[in-house]
């Protein structure tokens, strides 16, 4: 018994001093209440509370599970949501659009900031989403006998890199984890051929789906109205590049300005992934000779979603050729507008990003040639007939050519798209059922 402490103990400060190493640290621009939660100085919870701690690094990974930590909240009165984040915008999507109990930038990943967290926290059980991977958080819990599950996990190529390399900490690691809910098949068979015992391994699908989905379908019914009216008068027809990238921005221009002479009514819609280059892409857009918008002013943007959609439809389109808007949290509305998605990230090394959102609202799309973030659900609805898959310029403007040229057949890629994320939705929230399971054993009665 002894020798199985030492090692264990052994393990954890390896870890621990191997995370120091490696951590970001806050900028000097960090608000006062992020430096103190970096340190482990978190909101504590209650103690009467059975905490549920789920950590993400962004907004992206925290708001896949609104309907999880609904679902979790909804079973089980006396659960606490404590949602932690590896990024400022993270957790101010945890703040605004996750029905979080405690929300708080997370710790850095040592022993002595750790085990401040684990005090204020106090969980019974641990989710840690995609790629969050943290080694002294997970030795801790393991050395506390709570239960960590890694949910919506990849075995991306820094998985792969890590396991690799340092295989000799990340195997154990991994492997003292109570559950890995993989997105697919393939990441399931990744981690399986690195070491991970195959029981622990579970396939469930995108979680994103089964978050995706009830949101869908709860907003839907508040833009029937407006979209009933913005469809009978329909002038123009709406090209809508999703969470694009500085670098990759000329492709979709250069498509535009091509176009346009043949399309007079096609209107160019922008949503930039990060506004860090924000004077750069007003430039461009003037560069092109056509009226365009830079929706920037959060002032200006109604809380109310038909409010906000009314006037990007009956405004900004109207009298402009093309339209960015620069705001966070806003493009969920805006996919039902568009005719045809085109996703960012694709046209520069970043590998993609969601597709199940676009997928949701019937878009047909077209992706570029870098997808490594999103390659099991661009397959798949390549499969189905739903997305296009493009790796130059020249295919770019030749396939948006043949979709703007054929209606029925953009009709049906979107149906196409739509009826797979229902039934990848519903796949999911079965398989969920899992992990839900999982909790409710952790949970007081």
């Amino acid at each position: 018994m002894f020798w199985k402490v030492s090692i264990v103990f052994c393990q954890f400060m390896a870890f621990s001093l191997f995370a120091v190493g490696v951590q970001a640290q806050p900028t000097a621009a960090a608000p006062t209440s992020t430096v103190i939660e970096y340190v482990g100085q978190m909101p504590a919870s209650d103690r009467s509370k059975d905490v549920v701690w789920v950590h993400g690094f962004c907004a992206g990974s925290i708001t896949a599970v609104q309907e999880l930590v609904s679902d979790i909240k909804k079973r089980h009165p006396r659960a606490a949501i404590y949602m932690t984040a590896g990024r400022e915008d993270g957790k101010k999507a945890a703040e605004q659009q996750v029905k979080s109990d405690y929300v708080s930038m997370l710790t850095q990943d040592d022993a002595l900031s750790m085990a401040i967290a684990f005090e204020r926290i106090n969980p019974k059980a641990i989710i840690l989403l995609e790629h969050e991977i943290r080694p002294t958080l997970i030795m801790m819990a393991h050395l506390k006998s709570i239960p960590v599950y890694l949910l919506n996990s990849q075995y991306t190529s820094g998985t792969a890199k890590n396991l690799d390399d340092f295989g000799f900490l990340y195997c154990p690691l991994i492997n003292t984890v109570d559950k890995v809910f993989a997105q697919s098949d393939q990441d399931r068979q990744g981690f399986i051929n690195a070491r991970i015992i195959p029981e622990k391994v579970i396939a469930i699908g995108n979680t994103k789906a089964y978050n995706v989905y009830p949101k869908m379908l709860a907003l839907k019914p508040n833009l029937a109205a407006l979209l009933n009216t913005y469809c009978t008068n329909k002038k123009h027809t709406v090209l809508m590049v999703g969470s694009v990238h500085k670098g990759e921005l000329d492709h979709y221009v250069a498509l535009f300005k091509q176009l346009k002479p043949t399309y007079p009514n096609l209107k160019l819609l922008l949503a930039p992934r990060f506004l860090d280059w924000k004077e750069e892409l007003k430039q461009k857009l003037q560069a092109t000779g056509y009226s365009y918008a830079v929706w920037e002013d959060a002032n200006t943007c109604p809380a109310d979603v038909p409010a906000m959609l009314n006037v990007l439809t009956q405004d900004l389109l109207e009298k402009h050729d093309i339209v960015s808007v620069c705001l966070f949290g806003k493009m969920f509305a805006m996919y039902p507008i568009a005719d045809l998605f085109f996703l960012g990230g694709t046209f520069v090394p970043i590998g993609g990003h969601n597709l199940l959102e676009p997928s949701v609202w019937g878009n047909p799309m077209i992706v570029g040639p870098d997808i490594c973030n999103t390659k099991d659900i661009a397959d798949a609805l390549r499969a189905e007939g739903a997305l296009i898959q493009v790796t130059t310029q020249d295919e770019l403007m030749e396939q948006t050519k043949r979709l703007l040229a054929d209606q029925s057949r953009l009709k049906d890629m979107g149906n196409k798209a739509k009826q797979w994320c229902q039934t990848e939705a519903a796949r999911v929230a079965q398989n969920m059922e899992m992990l839900l399971n999982c909790l409710a054993a952790q949970m007081v009665h």
